[in-house]
């Protein structure tokens, strides 16, 4: 598992009204009013959270598809205590006997979660800086090239012109400056999202943006309903003092690549996440890399790297940062903020230092 930093609070304001503009139902939902503000009421009323402070308009699901995921995970709370209760003594418990009136609103919810096009789920992943799943960091996420076809293009070599750019997608223009008909315009493929809550379990977290964690579809599919204790999106916790990867090439009857404990408390809930998951099954294949690794580490001496840093200056290079020249040793990025631009990059530089390849 990998940490997500924080989206632009204007992207994911944009992000969201893209999805609530059309959560209207005018034809199925049948309520005192409409449906935004019914459940703007009941949010008002039964959502008395401590650090969530409500507006007083009609639009407090949008509010809330934009908290961040430390407010969400208080909603999460919310939901726990409330089904602690039996039903028939939620009458003596005014702060969460909403939970049975939340229930006409679940399908309308849940359903939402289809406004949520692959053009949406494609800028969900330009607009961030990883482009590898966060739970596997073996994947990549990003979406794989579009076609475009501009007719006003075309000569005596082809009848029509196909480009791979992302540009063109999202200015709509062919390289000449041609308007790109919208039918000529394929999203091939994009991430997918996860739900790291069930949105069947907790309908009002179905489309709330920090609850969408970007992944792949094994990780997806894998994870399925499964209540993971660990998000992405947990800005308290830092990885790299959550676990590190280690190995052990001559083992026979445990795994040859295996995580270990570090500083954080949260270990073994993340361990549980991984293995309901198989990562560290996973990641068996991956033995080869530390071969390699251990041969890099037998010819890249100190001195060595200082001369790769003289090459780059004697050739008229910009000097590399120690981040940089990490990555040309490595072949991924050791920064752990950065571990998401390159499969495998926590493994990798988790035993890179390990074995003094690169410095701690």
């Amino acid at each position: 598992m990998i940490q997500i930093e924080k989206f632009d609070p204007d992207y994911v304001r944009d992000w969201c009204e893209s999805i609530y503009a059309q959560m209207n139902f005018p034809q199925k939902y049948r309520g005192e009013e409409t449906f935004k503000k019914d459940i703007s009421k009941w949010i008002r009323e039964y959502l008395v959270i401590e650090g969530i402070n409500w507006s007083t308009g009609d639009d407090l699901l949008l509010e809330l598809m934009q908290l961040e995921y430390e407010d969400l995970y208080k909603i999460f709370k919310w939901f726990l205590n409330a089904r602690k209760i039996d039903r028939k003594d939620r009458i003596f418990h005014p702060r969460y006997k909403g939970l049975d009136y939340l229930q006409k609103f679940e399908s309308f919810l849940v359903s939402s979660y289809n406004f949520i096009t692959k053009e949406i789920r494609y800028s969900r992943v330009k607009n961030s800086s990883f482009i590898v799943c966060p739970y596997c960091n073996r994947n990549f996420i990003n979406s794989t090239m579009k076609v475009y076809k501009c007719e006003a293009c075309h000569d005596n070599s082809a009848d029509i012109f196909e480009y791979f750019s992302d540009e063109i997608y999202l200015k709509r223009k062919c390289p000449e400056g041609h308007e790109i008909n919208e039918q000529h315009i394929e999203l091939l493929n994009s991430c997918q999202l996860d739900h790291f809550w069930s949105k069947i379990d907790y309908p009002l977290l179905a489309v709330c943006f920090y609850n969408l964690v970007p992944s792949c579809a094994s990780c997806n599919y894998n994870k399925l309903t499964s209540e993971f204790s660990i998000s992405p999106y947990d800005s308290s916790i830092e990885v790299d003092d959550l676990f590190r990867f280690n190995y052990n090439l001559e083992s026979i009857h445990q795994p040859r690549i295996f995580i270990e404990r570090q500083k954080s408390e949260k270990f073994d809930l993340l361990k549980k996440d991984l293995d309901n998951i198989g990562i560290i099954e996973l990641y068996q294949v991956h033995s080869d890399i530390i071969e390699e690794l251990l041969w890099k580490k037998e010819y890249y001496s100190k001195p060595y790297k200082e001369r790769i840093k003289s090459l780059f200056q004697e050739n008229g290079m910009k000097e590399l940062t120690e981040s940089e020249i990490n990555r040309f040793l490595t072949g991924v990025y050791t920064d752990s903020k950065e571990y998401g631009k390159r499969p495998l990059s926590k493994m990798v530089a988790d035993i890179s230092r390990n074995i003094g390849l690169i410095g701690e």
